[in-house]
């Protein structure tokens, strides 16, 4: 996805997707079937966003163009090789750290991507 403009406040943006995100599995919850219980992904004209939560309540997302189909296996794979691999699996890593502090999960992540 070409974003047209770079993101002005990471922190700000990240709490507007959260909120975003809490609300629409709400939604889907309310209004889907009773086994409702993952919200995958919304499109827009600009943007199609993936989310994938795990039982353990890690949430992955990503932003791209809105003709890219469905990202779930993506996002799994980010999960299970990547993220659990470098950050859960890393004694430095402390629950709630920043990833920056890990710096080969980053280094993972962007070569993946």
């Amino acid at each position: 996805w070409n974003r047209t403009h770079p993101c002005r406040d990471t922190a700000e943006e990240t709490k507007y997707v959260s909120g975003v995100l809490i609300t629409l599995k709400s939604f889907a919850q309310q209004l889907g079937p009773s086994n409702t219980q993952a919200f995958l992904s919304y499109t827009t004209s600009q943007y199609k966003l993936h989310s994938f939560e795990t039982i353990s309540g890690y949430r992955f997302v990503l932003t791209t163009d809105p003709a890219v189909p469905d990202q779930q296996e993506c996002l799994r794979q980010i999960y299970a090789d990547i993220f659990v691999e470098h950050v859960i699996k890393n004694p430095l890593y402390r629950l709630g750290d920043d990833l920056a502090k890990c710096p080969v999960f980053l280094s993972k992540l962007h070569s993946f991507l």
